[in-house]
């Protein structure tokens, strides 16, 4: 079990938990959240706006403003002087560069790919499902610490006092809301313990609206208006597809967030196996397998090799070659239903890891991958992907990696698949249409996703999963489960082109500066 809590004045509120049925001993971990949501092109912006971005001086801005599809005009405060080439200008405000639609090219370019990737970044944002919490204190967000997670409410959400959002670096916060985002006068948002405003995401369908002298933090994706009264300010950035109007408003941008690898596969329940297969399970004695292995929709008889022994219970079975338990459709309640709900979030998983679009590398080496070092990233493959020479897969804990591939996963005899720089097998999925052959003596890292057959010949070994939709066969094979990865945070939103503005706008509205306020 872990347990998502939300501290609100000293009091600590469960808000949600996640029960691992205990099916022996796979152990589980949470992560810092899914893949990245991807900004595009709107991460060269600290504001970029649709509509206008107006200013009451003197505002400070760090980072690079915009509007567009909407002209320069729309930009008011400002007192812009324009670049001898007439592809951006400046300004006193603006410790970047101002932006416009009726810029010489190929600012006008730039703009509309840039003000399209906030679109699409804010629609992901919209879009994400399971919420960790819904409705929390009624969008009354005063006063509380607020965890990595998915956040979701379905009006609007209000800072009447001061709030602590707390994570790591590398942790991950999206906040949905189908209304306004309002800060009262001087309220603060606080990070602490090394939570980043970049990993921030406050996705908007009304209004934002930030009070006098108040201080915010992230990425906001407004539907509608965002308004900066005086003096107040914003480590972030301002997406608008609507207008912008600052009040001697403080922006400072902060560094982009590029995905490292795609998002998690979220194996579901399934993750409580380490080889779950549909067609049966066959071992060549002794296999060691450290995990839960079990069967569905087919009988106990399709387990051979591991002299079962049913538990009392008869929910069960054990082997002495599985440090776990052995389940089959054909035990008593509740495995059967529990492995129906297994199997079918293994084939969405599988469906999930095949349909990921936007490879970063297509077809790499023919899918010859022997002797290569591979960073994180989405790979695809129309045939099989073998590897003949030892393989390096290198990256932090933090990074990801999926494999497509629509032929087959052969690792020969005697080869291995080695991790480097913390990178973690639980991170690293092979979603194979194919069959999947580990030879004799090889060694295999990573979740395989395998749509038919998983051989694992003489001596070979894994450290991951089998997820198999037909038959796999275990030669003296050793499988160590690994931890699952389930999603506390919804990953960060990619701003791409718009990180580098400040403020981008799409509305003809101006940018007000009043008081500046320090961070």
């Amino acid at each position: 079990m872990f347990v998502r809590i939300v501290a609100k004045l000293g009091f600590a509120i469960m808000t949600k938990f996640v029960f691992i049925a205990a099916l022996g001993a796979i152990a589980s971990v949470s992560a810092t959240g899914p893949g990245v949501v991807d900004l595009g092109s709107a991460c060269d912006y600290a504001i970029l706006s649709k509509s206008g971005i107006s200013t009451v001086p003197m505002s400070a801005i760090t980072g690079n403003i915009g509007v567009s599809p909407i002209a320069a005009t729309a930009i008011t405060g400002f007192s812009l002087t324009a670049d001898s080439t007439n592809t951006f200008a400046t300004s006193t405000q603006v410790e970047g560069r101002v932006y416009a639609a009726d810029y010489a090219d190929p600012t006008p370019s730039q703009l509309t790919v840039a003000v399209g990737d906030m679109e699409i970044a804010y629609t992901d944002a919209a879009g994400r499902a399971n919420p960790d919490f819904v409705e929390l204190d009624a969008g009354n967000l005063g006063g509380h610490k607020l965890i990595p997670g998915l956040y979701k409410f379905s009006s609007s959400v209000t800072f009447p006092t001061d709030s602590i959002i707390s994570g790591s670096p590398t942790d991950t916060w999206i906040f949905q809301m189908s209304g306004d985002l309002t800060m009262a006068t001087g309220t603060h948002i606080t990070l602490e313990g090394g939570a980043l405003a970049s990993n921030i995401v406050w996705q908007v369908a009304g209004y934002v609206s930030v009070g006098v002298g108040a201080h915010m933090a992230g990425i906001l994706l407004v539907k509608t208006k965002a308004d900066f009264l005086t003096g107040s300010s914003l480590n972030g950035r301002i997406l608008s597809q609507t207008a912008v109007a600052l009040q001697m408003t403080t922006v400072n941008s902060v560094a982009p967030v590029f995905p490292a690898g795609p998002g998690v596969v979220d194996l579901g329940s399934a993750c409580d196996y380490a080889i779950l297969s549909k067609s049966g399970i066959s071992t060549v004695p002794m296999s060691a397998i450290t995990g839960n292995i079990g069967v569905s929709p087919i009988a106990a008889t399709a387990i051979t090799g591991f002299s079962l022994t049913a538990d009392s219970t008869n929910t069960f079975a054990t082997s002495t070659q599985v440090e776990g338990r052995v389940y089959a459709a054909d035990y008593a309640d509740p495995t059967p239903s529990q492995l129906t709900v297994a199997v079918g979030d293994m084939e969405v998983a599988y469906t999930d890891a095949a349909g990921r679009a936007k490879p970063d590398h297509v077809e790499l080496f023919g899918g010859l991958l022997g002797g290569k070092t591979l960073g994180p990233g989405l790979y695809k493959f129309s045939t099989s992907v073998k590897i003949h020479t030892d393989l390096i897969i290198s990256g932090s804990r933090t990074d990801t990696w999926i494999f497509q591939m629509s032929g087959d996963f052969v690792l020969a005899a005697n080869k291995r698949v080695t991790l480097v720089g913390g990178a973690l097998a639980s991170n690293i999925v092979w979603q194979v249409a194919g069959y999947v052959e580990v030879g004799v003596g090889a060694h295999m890292e990573g979740i395989l996703l395998t749509k038919t057959a998983a051989h694992f010949l003489t001596g070979s070994s894994l450290n991951g999963r089998i997820l198999a939709q037909t038959a796999v066969t275990l030669q003296m094979t050793t499988v160590n489960s690994v931890a699952c990865v389930f999603p506390t945070g919804p990953g960060v939103v990619d701003l791409g082109s718009a990180g580098d503005y400040d403020i981008l706008s799409k509305s003809k509205n101006n940018i007000s500066d009043k008081d500046r306020s320090p961070l």
